[in-house]
């Protein structure tokens, strides 16, 4: 699919929007600033929350080439058009291995991203589970190892109702 015309992206829940994802990232920070007064780690929550979804950028220039215009990325499409969804940085396994660096270097930031990437990942399930979202994931899609497994396959790893 790689170089095609016919753009298709995710439709993904007003919940889900990347404004929405900014938003919640300003939010948070806003919240772990007014907690704890750390400029850095605030910054590295904020940066957990809302840079999450850069891998949605990564893969869509994956699918569709790089000369596939960005802006087509938020026109509402189907997800289901995509033949597989990486998602590389959407794993709850990430956080796990995020909270044992934490603890091995004692890095406070590196606790205000497993915030951040807390808050986006289970935005993402709460939105992705909404009644009115005709994509329906499998339960375990946020685990990286899951999609993994069943080869990134977006009929394997989607339900379609």
């Amino acid at each position: 699919m790689a170089g095609s015309s016919d753009y298709h992206c995710p439709n993904w829940s007003s919940l889900l929007r990347p404004m929405t994802h900014l938003l919640s990232a300003m939010g948070l920070g806003i919240v772990v600033y007014a907690v704890t007064e750390d400029f850095l780690l605030t910054t590295s929550a904020i940066i957990g929350a809302g840079g999450l979804d850069l891998d949605h950028v990564v893969e869509y220039k994956f699918h569709y080439g790089v000369e596939a215009p960005l802006a087509e990325l938020l026109r509402p499409g189907s997800i289901a058009q995509w033949p597989q969804l990486i998602f590389v940085l959407h794993g709850y396994e990430w956080v796990v291995g995020l909270v044992l660096a934490a603890w091995y270097w004692q890095v406070p930031e590196i606790m205000g991203l497993i915030i951040g990437i807390l808050v986006h990942l289970l935005m993402d399930e709460a939105g992705n589970r909404l009644p009115d979202n005709r994509h329906r994931i499998h339960p375990l899609f946020y685990f990286f190892t899951f999609r993994l497994i069943k080869g990134f396959s977006t009929k394997k790893i989607s339900r379609f109702i």
